[in-house]
Order: C-alpha cells, then structure tokens, then sequence
C-alpha cells in the first residue's frame, strides 16, 4: 500500500486519537489562540509504484496570522504548516530538525508493492510524530504562549511587516526540501527544491 492508502487508513486514525482535527495532509490540534498543526509532505518526483514523505510542523498565533493577513490579503485564513511565508515572522520546522540524530529532513518510504514495509514506515512515522513532533508542537506553543503581547508587528512601522512594505502577497523562492505538498505562491515554499533544507 501506498502512503496515500497508510495516511488514510492508518495514520489519520492514529493522529485523531491523539487529539488532532483534521483530513488529507493537514491537522491541527485545537486551540483558541494559536494554530498548532503538522502537515504530510510528499516528495518530489514520487510516482504510483513508490512514495517518499514527510512531516512538517507549524505553530502560529492566530491574532499575529490576522496581522499579517492585513498586509497580504490574499493569503489563507490558517496557514498552511508547510509554506514560509513572506512576512511572517515564523517558520515551519521540519520533523528531522526536532528527532535526535538528524541533520534537519527525514524522510519514509512507501512501496505499492512491499505492503509490509509500508506499515513499518507508517508505524516509524506515527512513532516520530507521538516521540518528537507531538511535544516539539506542544513546547513550541508554550514557548509563543508566553512572549510578549507586544511585538512583531509593533515595530515595522510604515514599512509593512519586517520593514517589507505592503503588497499583494506573492511569494518569493521556494522552500528547500523535496516535497512538493504545501507551498504556496503566496509564501516562500513550495517546496520544490532539491536538497536539505
């Protein structure tokens, strides 16, 4: 089975069990304040017989994202966990960078025709995620809970956000990595590039 049929039949199961909201690629564990979520990255190049992804993280206050929303309008109502975006003082990590060991990307392999190694990496990936993404997630939003109310945007005065001026949102460059899931021309991923990130 391929990794569409384990994310659908094994590992959003897990993630909803763990609390998680959420379908396809993206899921958010619910809160007021901020957007806490991770998202399934496929990797570029993938094909039917063979499947390689990965799990970026994301939390972003939800009264900043509005902020930055005003500046580029056309950007999403939630972010999306896997795309930089230009004026957007947060990044999304990448699982690797938070699992002891990595040099910052990890990536499972999925095979239509070796079904017992697809349920070993999807068990892998759960394990990464419950082990690793799960309280980086949690930590991170702890630790953005408790900055100060005031900040970013406070300081970029009439200049837009970090000084960028305001416009109309389009994204520039791409966010290194393999995948091609969750870029956005109006952010700086679209995850297009060809190395470690």
């Amino acid at each position: 089975m391929g990794f569409d049929g384990m994310l659908k039949g094994r590992i959003a199961p897990r993630l909803r069990e763990l609390g998680f909201k959420g379908s396809g690629a993206v899921y958010l564990l619910p809160d007021e304040e901020l957007w806490v979520q991770l998202g399934f990255q496929k990797a570029r190049g993938n094909t039917a017989d063979e499947q390689r992804a990965t799990v970026n993280l994301s939390v972003v206050p939800k009264a900043e994202w509005e902020r930055v929303r005003e500046w580029y309008p056309r950007f999403p109502a939630r972010p999306k966990p896997g795309t930089e975006y230009v004026g957007s003082p947060r990044s999304p990590e990448r699982i690797g960078q938070v699992m002891p060991g990595e040099q910052g990307d990890h990536w499972w392999s999925f095979r239509s025709d070796d079904p017992a190694g697809g349920e070993r990496a999807a068990e892998e990936l759960l394990a990464a995620i419950v082990e690793h993404g799960l309280p980086w997630l949690r930590a991170e939003a702890d630790r953005v809970r408790a900055e100060p109310a005031a900040g970013w945007p406070a300081a970029a005065t009439g200049g837009g956000p970090q000084g960028s001026g305001g416009g109309s949102g389009e994204g520039s460059g791409g966010r290194p990595g393999e995948g091609t899931g969750e870029g956005s021309v109006e952010g700086r991923g679209d995850g297009s590039g060809e190395g470690p990130r």
